[in-house]
């Protein structure tokens, strides 16, 4: 009862209007990527341009820009054709997959026991709001559950590939995770994971080319700038957004 009311509390406003949400800007990101070239991603004049687009009337705030990794961006294009509204409810409901998967290979116990594990994950707070603002962490969780499980079953490579997989949508929740498995001492996994990792990190660059990586430095600056001024700016999302 308690995880279906803090469900309904939190998720309703968004469900009422999904452009209200982070992956508005990953699918703008999208169509700039596919209509005038990946290497203009991060253009502050196209994410202004395509957000009035989607969004006619709403202001478009100067500290909430589009600033993660190209890989995400790629992984959410088969979803485009449905439209804005469309492919947000289709990501929730790949993220929604994602939890379930994580809970399924990752919860310890059986029967009941194991279905309060998904329980208790559905009513905390920071699923509902990877769920609400439509962001990538759900997928990095499976990632990084399919790391570990992989690790179990002594395939260190194909452990760290996935984690490199996760690591290239949203590269700050999982950066600790190679060093703690490099300190104690599974080289294998964290020299898999660099590899991967550094094979995403070349095409990122290679399809930014000079103008995507001119570009991003100052569109990170003046994201983290403005976000010390953000509960005092006008926004057309709640003040507790993050950062794509």
């Amino acid at each position: 009862m308690v995880a279906a009311v803090t469900g309904y509390w939190v998720l309703q406003p968004v469900l009422r209007d999904p452009l209200a949400s982070d992956f508005t800007l990953v699918f703008i990101a999208v169509r700039i990527g596919t209509e005038h070239g990946w290497s203009h991603i991060y253009s502050l004049q196209l994410q202004h341009q395509h957000f009035s687009e989607l969004r006619p009337g709403v202001f478009f705030n100067d500290g909430q820009r589009f600033i993660a990794p190209p890989p995400l961006a790629w992984v959410t294009l088969p979803l485009t054709g449905l439209g804005a509204a469309g492919a947000f409810y289709a990501w929730t409901a790949v993220s929604i997959g994602a939890l379930v998967a994580a809970w399924w290979f990752g919860a310890p116990g059986g029967g009941l026991e194991k279905a309060v594990w998904l329980i208790g994950a559905i009513a905390w707070y920071p699923v509902l709001y990877a769920l609400q603002y439509g962001q990538p962490a759900l997928v990095v969780l499976l990632a990084v559950i399919a790391c570990w499980r992989l690790a179990e079953d002594e395939r260190p490579y194909l452990a760290g590939l996935a984690l490199a997989l996760g690591t290239s949508l949203k590269p700050q929740l999982v950066l600790a995770v190679p060093l703690v498995l490099l300190l104690g001492g599974r080289w294998r996994i964290a020299a898999a994971w660099f590899v991967a990792a550094g094979a995403l990190a070349a095409l990122s660059l290679l399809t930014l080319g000079s103008t995507g990586l001119a570009t991003s430095p100052g569109l990170t600056s003046l994201a983290l700038a403005r976000s010390a001024t953000w509960p005092r700016r006008r926004s057309c999302w709640p003040p507790r957004r993050g950062h794509i």
